[in-house]
């Protein structure tokens, strides 16, 4: 595949391609043994909030949407413990 890598705002015309690699990704985890993702999470409409809210991105190479990743302040209890010096919290990678 050639061409530029980029990163951009999903649209859910990407949501296919977005469910696509959600799926595969939910079976590499369970062969791990993993069971964070599963059956009910997460699920078409968590993606769809994301798009709405303007949080879910995607990376794209030639028009090929390559993978996705959810920006935003969406925090595990865990973090409200970290004193961040940015005095707002962070933003979080999912």
């Amino acid at each position: 595949m050639k061409g530029r890598v980029e990163m951009r705002l999903a649209k859910r015309s990407d949501l296919p391609r977005v469910l696509e690699i959600c799926a595969a990704t939910v079976a590499i985890m369970c062969e791990e043994g993993l069971h964070q993702w599963g059956d009910n999470y997460p699920l078409e409409a968590d993606f769809v909030r994301d798009i709405e809210r303007r949080e879910l991105y995607v990376q794209e190479q030639g028009g090929a949407v390559l993978g996705f990743v959810c920006i935003n302040r969406d925090q595990s209890p865990e973090y409200r413990l970290v004193d961040w010096k940015t005095g707002d919290g962070c933003l979080v990678l999912h």
